[in-house]
């Protein structure tokens, strides 16, 4: 898979299913500004120079900073092992792809494909890693999205909480069940 990252892209943080993944740089690092692969954990954005290799856990909560100026092309593999599916991750990646939440921050909520599917596998996906921040933030959205507020508020809260208070989409989504409650 080849990633561009735009200069207007605000990324979300992917928790993917992959045991590890390896960000490869492709680009010279002096061809773009901002760009890098920011970590949730230690707050760190690390920046590889052209053919260098970022290796990390598929779990490990992350996002590719926005370029300012120029381009950046990385080349992101997903390492799989066959025999060890990470039913958590794959639950959460069905639950994603049915539901409500929009891909980027800045988009609106989307129409869902099959909310009834979305939502039995997000709560099957929490069931499996109750740690996963972003299955409870996709419940939300699909909570919210049928105007269940108080149980989206619980979703959001969770969210905010496993991150640590560092997820901004979380805490934007928690304040709007919170305000759609008051009404």
């Amino acid at each position: 898979m080849l990633w561009v990252h735009s200069t207007s892209a605000v990324l979300a943080l992917p928790w993917t299913y992959a045991p590890a993944c390896r960000n490869v740089a492709l680009s010279p690092s002096d061809s773009y500004a901002g760009g890098g692969t920011w970590f949730e954990h230690s707050g760190e954005t690390l920046v590889c120079e052209r053919g260098g290799a970022l290796l990390h856990a598929g779990g490990l909560p992350h996002c590719g900073v926005p370029v300012t100026r120029g381009v950046r092309h990385l080349l992101v593999l997903f390492l799989l092992a066959a025999p060890l599916p990470l039913l958590a991750g794959r639950l959460q990646a069905i639950g994603a792809a049915a539901g409500t939440k929009p891909q980027f921050f800045s988009q609106p909520r989307r129409r869902p494909a099959d909310l009834a599917l979305s939502s039995a596998a997000l709560q099957l996906a929490i069931e499996a890693n109750p740690r996963d921040a972003e299955s409870y933030s996709q419940l939300g959205h699909n909570f919210a999205s049928e105007d269940r507020h108080a149980d989206a508020q619980r979703c959001f809260e969770a969210a905010v909480e496993l991150s640590r208070g560092r997820d901004f989409a979380a805490l934007v989504s928690l304040a709007e069940a919170q305000a759609a409650q008051r009404q």
